[in-house]
């Protein structure tokens, strides 16, 4: 039997995708922050004890990708949820199944899920908690890019975050936007979320602080 709700299992699954997609943005590289694990556990454990099973060097075990990690999580949640077994199943399974593979796929590959139509339409269980989801993600940086040109509905999170206006001051943002006006007449690009540092901007204490 679950020991949780359905929606408090979904809620965990959402805080900690966020949490992983920020995490996993903040370093370089996978392998950087598979790094700082090491070094972490190394110097809090000074005697020699072998690391997790996801960080040994001494298994090399091929690692899961994330689709059999996707994979793997849901046959565990429909074990916990959906059984077919049970003549009680939870009512709604499908919309939280097809919620719970659109959080893991943004929590792994960054990609939405090609069942992330499912939870967008009109009468959809889960269309407000994957606004959400998503809406708390821009808030805190993250950009989103077509990466189907067959569906452009379709997106994947950008490899960089974007600076979001947190404590800039006004006169900061009317330097930004008048160097942003200066650099679409001069047919130059900026994606940086509107926080704008040149060779001859003066970087001030709230854009510092920023």
């Amino acid at each position: 039997r679950p020991t949780k709700t359905m929606t408090r299992y979904l809620n965990n699954a959402s805080n900690r995708a966020v949490r992983r997609i920020l995490l996993a943005k903040s370093w370089p590289s996978p392998e950087a922050l598979n790094e700082s694990f090491r070094q972490s556990f190394a110097s809090k454990k000074k005697e020699k004890q072998q690391l997790p099973f996801f960080l040994s060097k001494k298994k090399k075990k091929q690692q899961r990708s994330d689709e059999k990690y996707i994979q793997d999580q849901l046959s565990n949640f429909r074990i916990t949820y959906g059984s077919d077994d049970d003549a009680a199943a939870m009512i709604g399974y499908d919309a939280a199944e097809a919620y719970l593979e659109c959080v893991l796929s943004l929590a792994t590959s960054g990609m939405e899920s090609s069942r992330v139509q499912e939870i967008l339409g009109d009468s959809a269980a889960y269309k407000e908690s994957y606004r959400r989801l998503v809406g708390v993600l821009e808030r805190v940086g993250v950009e989103w890019i077509p990466y189907d040109n067959d569906n452009d509905r379709k997106r994947k999170i950008a490899s960089k975050l974007l600076d979001r206006d947190i404590c800039l001051s006004i006169i900061d943002k009317l330097r930004s936007s008048n160097i942003n006006g200066q650099e679409k007449k001069g047919g130059e690009n900026s994606n940086n979320g509107g926080i704008l540092v040149n060779g001859n901007d003066t970087v001030t204490m709230t854009r510092q602080l920023n």
